[in-house]
């Protein structure tokens, strides 16, 4: 999971002396990968939106599918996943345990759960994105049996998110 508070590092990397704070980063996710080469073509989704580079550049393909041999980073089938198992919720499946959950607005679902965080509580989309890896890595480290979450409305970077909560639950 990719870093986004100074933390994030210190838990990576060993013998960091020093870490100039800036802050956590505005945008949490991973940036937009395009490839230029022949048609336009998205291999990454990330804060900058295909619809944000069409009115840029005109017509963009998206190709974000997994890959044993990807050609950009994010493009496993697996990716930025915790240590504990992720899962989109399913309301025909029935969850018992220490379980945790990753909202967005007001889409928690009606079930026991021992902890929620809210991605974003007003359903702000950027919010949510900046929140993501470090609700991701906060819960990793409370030692739930499970975390689920639900996808979030295909809109501005949900798509991103959407695809980032894909990979981690694979």
């Amino acid at each position: 999971m990719s870093p986004t508070k100074s933390n994030h590092i210190t838990d990576l990397i060993e013998g960091v002396d020093y870490i100039l704070e800036g802050g956590s980063c505005r945008v949490g996710i991973e940036s937009t990968i395009i490839s230029l080469v022949g048609t336009p073509t998205i291999l990454r989704k990330g804060r900058i939106t295909k619809e944000e580079i069409e009115s840029v550049i005109g017509s963009v393909t998206v190709n974000i599918n997994s890959s044993s041999k990807p050609e950009a980073p994010g493009m496993l089938e697996k990716h930025y996943a915790p240590t504990t198992k992720l899962e989109i919720y399913d309301n025909n499946k029935e969850y018992s345990g220490n379980i945790a959950f990753i909202a967005f607005g007001d889409n928690t679902p009606n079930i026991k759960l021992s902890s929620v965080v809210n991605l974003s509580e007003d359903s702000d989309y950027i919010e949510a994105g900046e929140n993501l890896y470090s609700a991701l890595r906060d819960l990793d480290k409370e030692n739930f049996d499970l975390i689920l979450t639900s996808y979030i409305p295909e809109i501005s970077i949900g798509q991103a998110i959407n695809d980032k909560l894909k990979r981690a639950s694979a």
